[in-house]
């Protein structure tokens, strides 16, 4: 059977990464959840005020996967993706 390993300290890292990369040339970005489908206890970890600060904004295609990250922070900038 195939398993999906997330790390998501490693998740994290990246976004600070783009975070500066992206305040250095003055850009926006946005971080697609996608591939984590909506689970909830990485989502948590991931979607922290701090840790998400510097992105524009959050995209998922599934309605029920943005439902999740509302729950989970209620501030953040999120719209539905093809």
């Amino acid at each position: 059977m195939a398993k999906l390993r997330i790390f998501p300290e490693r998740i994290i890292d990246n976004i600070s990464k783009m975070n500066e990369y992206c305040k250095k040339y003055n850009k926006e970005w946005t971080f697609v959840t996608k591939v984590l489908g909506g689970y909830k206890p990485v989502l948590e970890k991931i979607l922290q005020p701090d840790v998400i600060l510097g992105t524009h904004s959050i995209g998922d295609s599934r309605v029920s996967s943005l439902k999740t990250i509302k729950k989970i922070n209620s501030n953040l900038r999120s719209f539905a993706i093809n």
